[in-house]
This record gives C-alpha cells, structure tokens and sequence, in this order.
C-alpha cells in the first residue's frame, strides 16, 4: 500500500482505557483516555494520550516501520501536549510494533535543543498481562505482540460483547491491520471470526 493511505489511530479501536496495557509501558494507573486531536500540527492526531494516576500525561504512537523523522514528529506532539496541558508532565512513548529492531533515533540533541522520549519494542513487553484484562482493548492490544497470545481471549470478550459493539470492535481491528500492512495479523482475524 502506498503512503497516502488512510491513517487509522489506536484511539480509533480503543473506547476505554487499556489500563494493563498502560501499566506495562508506564508503571502508573491511567484514569482517562484524553482528546488525541492536535489540529494545529501537521500530524493531525496522536494515537493515544492517556491521563495517569499521578496526573502526567502519556502519548503514545505506535510504529510499524523506522521513521528518520520521528524525533520531530514527536518533539511537535509535545508542544502541541504542553501547550494544553502546561502543568502536567508529558511523558512520551513510540512503541514499535515493525519487523526487525527499531533503529530510528529517540532523541534530538542539536547544540541549542536537546530533546528525548521513549523508545520501546512491543516484543519487550510481557503481553500475557493484557489478555487476562477484562477490558477489549487490552486484549486488542494484546495482538500486537504474538498475535495467537491474546487471540482466544479476544475472541471470548468479543463474544459477550452486544452485537454491534462486536462487530464495530472487528471491523475496527480489520482497518488497523490492513493499514498498517502486517499480513500475519490478517490470517489471526480469519482465524478470530471463525471462532466467532
């Protein structure tokens, strides 16, 4: 797929906040999802800001390839965050979920800006957590890892779910694979609706 693809964020598959998810990449208690939109930069949105127990904030983006650019993405996100919220701590994280290692830079550190957010590789976290949560969007997220992980937990929650809200959260997942181009997810969401 070609780059002017349609961008899907995970604010767009998350409805609650994925508090284990959360945990795992902070090690606070997350309380309340938080407008993602920053119309006034040039990434128009963020994948997930999240409030924290402790009242900082978390972004977070998800990356499925090396972006040289990366560092200003993030360096805007923050002073899009600081500007709204200028009495919380912005805590920043780019999680890549990409084939390989991640190799993009985490920092900038220029002789008049030095600059750093967190860097991290889904393949580090323990995403056993997530699928014993009783929330969909940890078990969602749970996906990102392995895959076959958190499938069969998925699938049980996304069973009990209503109908519409069912078929809302599956074809929300079907979007976020086809977009982010990781084809062995997409024989994992086959595989989820058989079970269905």
């Amino acid at each position: 797929m070609g780059e002017d693809r349609k961008e899907i964020y995970l604010s767009d598959l998350i409805e609650e906040v994925p508090e284990k998810f959360i945990y795992l990449l902070t090690g606070n208690k997350a309380v309340r999802l938080l407008d993602n939109s920053l119309p006034d930069f040039k990434e128009k949105e963020t994948d997930l800001v999240v409030e924290l127990e402790d009242g900082s904030i978390v972004q977070l983006e998800i990356e499925t390839r090396n972006k040289e650019d990366m560092p200003l993405v993030m360096l805007g996100f923050y002073v899009q965050l600081k500007n709204r919220y200028p009495d919380k701590s912005i805590y920043q994280v780019v999680l890549y979920v990409g084939e390989g290692a991640p190799l993009m830079e985490d920092f900038i550190n220029k002789e008049n800006l030095r600059f750093k957010y967190e860097l991290r590789d889904i393949r580090e976290l323990s995403c056993k957590k997530l699928t014993g949560s009783s929330r969909p969007g940890d078990k969602l997220l749970s996906l990102l890892c392995d895959g076959r992980e958190g499938l069969k937990e998925l699938t049980k929650t996304l069973f009990n779910l209503p109908e519409k809200d069912r078929a809302d959260y599956i074809r929300k997942l079907l979007i976020k694979r086809l977009t982010t181009g990781r084809g062995r997810s997409l024989k994992l969401i086959k595989d989820m609706m058989r079970e269905l």
